[in-house]
């Protein structure tokens, strides 16, 4: 028998929004609670794991989990030859609060990653996660959906990468409710992100290119994200904008992107954060999108150099 891919939605015990969610899911959908003593992942971080009884996907198990470590600082005190086998996850959705000074509601998604030596949110300096632009995309379009059908007057923001965890060895993205107390205990809220996982989820499983007849019976996940490089089309990655990228989102209707590193940290990307942002994205790349105008002549004689050293295509925004 084939083992089955393992698509985990990850929730703390330490995120109120985060507890909101997953109780949504455990209310809305039949995630079962994993009896199977033969099952390597019956419990995780000493929690007990839920499965979703899902016949239309019978390679996969969708699986739902609890820590009780904050999300990102999950894999910060793993050993590195033990990482691989601390989450037995080949994709993930981390079902997260966000917080942010002006206090106002919002549905979120984004990679993670750190374009500096700064790791107060966690990860590792100037490492970025793994990631799928496909998932980054039907995430934020999912988000959308849902705050369309629940009237929801709120924004819904793709983010630049930022804190962690950075060390894990799957794609990963965040699904966020902001942005303070109030909304993360919002009912609606946390249905509508809740919703917008199980839909992001789903949806990746239909679109991608997974064929598991072509897959060994023991899969690692290299072969599967090997195989999935091999037949995926081809996306992007940003460059500029602010933390809020609005500018990259309008684009996520018609291409998908990955990683996206803001102008206050131009200056700083290094051939090998651009390696990341290549070697880490599950699909292969076609180039590198520019929010040019965002830029000032400096930013753009250091990208311009290092894109061409790369032999990395590049549009500027305003052309997608």
């Amino acid at each position: 028998m084939q083992r089955k891919l393992e698509f985990w939605i990850i929730t703390s015990t330490e995120d109120i929004a985060s507890m909101n969610i997953r109780s949504q899911l455990l209310e809305d959908y039949s995630f079962i609670q994993v009896s199977d003593k033969s099952d390597e992942w019956v419990t995780w971080e000493n929690h007990p794991t839920f499965l979703l009884e899902t016949p239309k996907f019978a390679h996969v198990n969708i699986r739902l989990v609890l820590t009780d470590t904050a999300m990102v600082l999950l894999g910060d005190s793993i050993p590195k030859d033990k990482i691989s086998r601390f989450i037995g996850a080949d994709f993930a959705i981390f079902a997260s609060r966000h917080k942010s000074k002006s206090a106002m509601p919002a549905l979120l998604c984004h990679s993670t990653g750190n374009w500096s030596e700064e790791t107060s949110f966690g990860g590792d300096p100037k490492t970025l996660c793994r990631t799928s632009a496909r998932l980054v995309r039907l995430a934020f379009q999912n988000l959308v959906t849902q705050k369309q059908k629940f009237g929801l007057d709120w924004p819904v923001d793709l983010e630049v990468n930022h804190h962690g965890p950075t060390q894990l060895s799957f794609p990963l993205i965040f699904m966020e409710l902001g942005s303070a107390e109030d909304n993360w205990n919002h009912n609606i809220g946390g249905k509508a992100v809740a919703n917008a996982i199980m839909n992001t989820i789903l949806s990746y499983l239909h679109e991608a290119p997974l064929n598991f007849s072509e897959l060994s019976l023991n899969f690692s996940r290299e072969e599967l994200y090997s195989y999935i490089k091999q037949h995926e089309s081809k996306v992007c990655i940003g460059i500029g904008g602010v933390h809020y990228a609005r500018n990259f989102s309008t684009l996520l209707d018609r291409i998908s992107i990955s990683f996206i590193i803001p102008k206050f940290f131009v200056q700083g990307l290094t051939e090998d954060l651009l390696d990341q942002m290549i070697s880490n994205t599950l699909e292969p790349i076609e180039c590198a999108i520019i929010d040019w105008s965002s830029l000032n002549s400096a930013d753009r004689l250091v990208l311009i150099k290092l894109l061409e050293n790369k032999s990395i295509p590049w549009k500027k925004r305003k052309a997608v």
